[in-house]
């Protein structure tokens, strides 16, 4: 996807700048193999970091982009369909790496590598002849260390020293099978 003419505003330059920029990109797949009760899915995606990013301004880059940084993404879940009645009850557990395609001290907006972050997930549902209910909670997390941004000049840049990241949420669905 692209958008031309794209026009942005750099507070250190006179007047508004304008290039194309193309947004990030991702493309990935996955499988779900089941046996009896039991069921084993996983995915991998990649994620392509954006172009056009906007021209360098008086010697320092725009401190909002860094440097893009491509992705990659992979997972794995397991599942257990325990029998209640006449319903089931799916019991999963997941794990997921995010991990950015770089090498070296490539910098990012943090002045260092973009973190590797890992992702453990559990569920539970209900799942009956018309009523579906499922939920789960997951935690993200992950840590680095990183150099002074190289863009001089960046205000917003970080200084050197330690990142870290960790973030948990609840992911709820229901559905109800109507008869036509």
């Amino acid at each position: 996807p692209r958008a031309a003419g794209v026009v942005m505003a750099d507070p250190r330059a006179d007047g508004d700048q304008r290039w194309e920029l193309t947004i990030p990109w991702s493309l990935g797949g996955g499988a779900r193999f089941d046996l009896d009760r039991y069921g084993l899915a996983v995915e991998y995606a990649f994620t392509g970091a954006p172009s056009g990013l906007p021209p360098v301004v008086d010697g320092a880059a725009s401190p909002l982009w860094g440097d893009p940084q491509s992705s990659h993404r992979v997972g794995v879940g397991l599942e257990y369909r325990a029998p209640v009645d006449r319903a089931e009850v799916p019991l999963r557990l997941g794990y997921r790496l995010d991990t950015p395609d770089v090498g070296g001290d490539s910098a990012s907006v943090y002045g260092g590598r973009a973190l590797t972050t890992h992702t453990l997930s559990c569920g539970a549902g209900y799942r009956g002849r018309d009523f579906e209910f499922h939920g789960a909670g997951f935690a993200r997390f992950g840590s680095g260390e990183f150099e002074a941004n190289p863009a001089a000049g960046c205000v917003f840049c970080s200084a050197p020293g330690s990142m870290a990241e960790t973030s948990f949420g609840i992911l709820v669905d229901a559905s109800y099978r109507f008869e036509l």
